[in-house]
């Protein structure tokens, strides 16, 4: 005397079967995810030693390898992510920045500007403090800096305003027409 089929249909035993799997995964997930972290980092690990260890030229790994031509390559390309946010002229972007922020009253994309800046002045940073423990002062600390020191001229400046914002934020109108902002100086 066996158990009675609670299914009819083949449609039937599959729905059953999902939701069964559906339930497991909603008991188990952070466990399963956590497994599943694990051997994706295993899985890239050895993926990246087995493109370490193909034979390249020698030219190429050596360039790879160097640590100082890497935070170099790193720091041109944090500098390009820059220019691309700003679309060039750092003034320009910001008093459009401000002109949005007048017809709009919506300081959310100045938050969010802020946040994007504020990690790419700490990997500058970090870049920074790599080159000089590598070679000490020299052209590429220089460029680095000055990359660093625009982007904090940058950050003053959005900054500058979600302060009037949160002040007032009529300032920024009457602020904006009198041309008292930091970067319509410049």
């Amino acid at each position: 005397m066996g158990r009675k089929q609670i299914y009819l249909t083949e449609d039937e035993r599959l729905a059953a079967s999902r939701a069964k799997s559906k339930r497991y995964y909603e008991k188990k997930r952070v466990e399963i995810n956590n497994r599943r972290r694990k051997t994706y980092k295993q899985k890239n690990v050895k993926q990246s030693k087995n493109k370490e260890s193909c034979p390249q030229g020698e030219a190429e790994a050596s360039e790879k390898s160097d640590p100082l031509a890497i935070r170099v390559e790193y720091s041109e390309r944090l500098n390009r992510q820059l220019i691309k946010i700003t679309n060039g002229s750092a003034a320009e972007f910001v008093d459009e920045l401000c002109r949005q922020f007048m017809y709009n009253l919506n300081s959310e994309p100045l938050d969010t500007l802020t946040k994007k800046l504020d990690n790419i002045l700490t990997s500058m940073n970090k870049c920074h403090d790599e080159v000089l423990q590598l070679v000490g002062v020299g052209s590429q600390l220089d460029s680095i800096s000055k990359t660093i020191q625009s982007l904090r001229q940058l950050i003053s400046w959005v900054d500058e305003i979600a302060c009037v914002i949160l002040v007032d934020q009529r300032d920024v109108f009457k602020m904006y027409a009198e041309k008292h902002f930091m970067f319509q100086d410049s």
